[in-house]
């Protein structure tokens, strides 16, 4: 129904009808997109003003179309002005969701209804945030994995993050990997990394070590943040290779340029130990800005003691942020790295370095004699 124009939700939820239709106990039937184009989860997806084109949009509009009497479908016009929106500028989106969290609720409820695979991903989110509409992260698995049954690489990721954590489902670290392979197949660079991370927890072997790297080096060419500053962390630590602190160095200022918190942090780490303190005390602020309070009271405390009052003062602003209860409980990146000065490395590792690089060098002389003894006749 609606109300001085705007949409009013049905008291009747069709959640219910959607649990029935798709069933706890069906995966959604996603088919690999291999190939297809998906959304940046950092920005909003492209909903389209004509959802019925889309796969997945006959069983949604066939619970929740005309049908329903209680809930009037979003007027033509108003649904033409928030695509309209969209298409100019993503960013857009979140604007308006910011603006009007209810009208955006209805918007994107009835967009999912119709079909639109995008928007039920959206709706899920929401359903998941309780953004706009009471929270039920039972009711966003089930629109999850609605979309999934129609190859959005979203949908799968999605779905995967609901069983590792357990939101709306028990954890099931199978099935989280089964769809976070699903979505990285298709090129998902939050579902390579998601993966990866599974992969690292895990106790197979060196397969999955390989494997995991190999999916984060993807993961980093897409762009993504989080998967630089996990690459620095393995050139840092040796994960495979002998360490090297200059890659890492990169991989970690690549991050922090991306807007990686942890990143951020290491980058400043490494400053720190050059006696850059500026620069690095500029580092430490934006991490501190951008992250959870369980990383700022860890960052608190290894800086606190620190010898200059800039980078004490960062720490200062860090626990003061850990007061208020700052973001989302997360992982802590320094306890991964909890000096502040690189380990250096060792005897060994530098020894056998050199040794490869002068083979190395030995070899593309000798190669070059050869190639010479070829072009001169000899």
């Amino acid at each position: 129904m609606t109300n001085g124009g705007h949409i009013v939700p049905s008291p009747v939820a069709p959640e219910a009808r959607l649990r029935r239709d798709v069933g706890e106990g069906q995966g959604g039937g996603l088919q690999s997109t291999e190939g297809r184009e998906s959304p940046t989860p950092n920005s909003s997806p492209r909903v389209s003003a004509a959802p019925a084109a889309r796969g997945g949009g006959e069983s949604a509009r066939h619970l929740f179309g005309g049908s329903d009497p209680e809930r009037a479908p979003v007027p033509a016009s108003q649904r033409a002005s928030w695509t309209y929106d969209i298409k100019l500028a993503p960013g857009r989106f979140a604007e308006r969701l910011a603006e009007v969290p209810h009208l955006a609720a209805d918007w994107a409820r009835a967009a999912a209804v119709e079909g639109d695979a995008a928007a039920q991903v959206r709706w899920g989110q929401m359903l998941l945030a309780g953004h706009g509409v009471a929270r039920d992260p039972a009711a966003a698995l089930l629109w999850f994995r609605l979309a999934g049954r129609s190859g959005n690489a979203d949908a799968a990721n999605l779905l995967g993050r609901c069983h590792e954590l357990g939101w709306g489902a028990a954890i099931d670290m199978r099935a989280a990997a089964h769809w976070y392979e699903i979505a990285a197949r298709s090129g998902h660079a939050w579902a390579q990394f998601n993966l990866a991370s599974l992969l690292l927890k895990s106790e197979s072997g060196t397969g999955n070590l390989d494997r995991a790297l190999s999916l984060l080096a993807r993961s980093a060419r897409a762009g993504n943040a989080k998967a630089m500053n996990m690459l620095g962390r393995a050139r840092e630590g040796g994960w495979k290779t002998p360490p090297n602190l200059p890659l890492a160095r990169r991989w970690y200022l690549r991050a922090a340029r991306g807007g990686c918190f942890r990143g951020q942090f290491h980058t400043a780490r490494f400053l720190l130990a050059d006696g850059r303190i500026p620069e690095a005390v500029d580092w430490l602020g934006k991490s501190v800005a951008g992250a959870p309070a369980d990383f700022c009271r860890d960052v608190g405390r290894l800086l606190q003691d620190h010898a200059d009052q800039r980078v004490r003062t960062v720490a200062a602003t860090a626990v003061e942020r850990t007061a208020g209860g700052v973001g989302a409980a997360d992982e802590t990146a320094p306890a991964a790295a909890p000096a502040l000065r690189p380990a250096m490395r060792s005897a060994p590792a530098v020894a056998l370095r050199l040794r490869r690089v002068m083979s190395y060098a030995l070899w593309r002389l000798r190669s070059g004699s050869r190639v010479a003894c070829k072009a001169s006749g000899a």
